[in-house]
């Protein structure tokens, strides 16, 4: 971490700390500047659309079961 990094934000991530991995996470989404939503739902949209055309051509085609 670059040494103008606050305490608090420093103690959060220290190594030593028992912090879970939940918690990082939460902490990490809470911070996220707005205009990274977009790209957010842009990137679900695109990983749950292709799971499900792989899912349905595995479903459809008898040949790839």
């Amino acid at each position: 971490m670059p040494e103008n990094t606050p305490n608090s934000i420093r103690a959060k991530f220290s190594v030593h700390d028992p912090l879970p991995l939940a918690g990082r996470l939460r902490y990490a989404i809470r911070n996220l500047p707005p205009e990274t939503i977009p790209m957010v739902v842009v990137v679900v949209a695109a990983l749950g659309g292709g799971a499900f055309a792989m899912s349905h051509k595995l479903w459809t085609d008898p040949s790839l079961r």
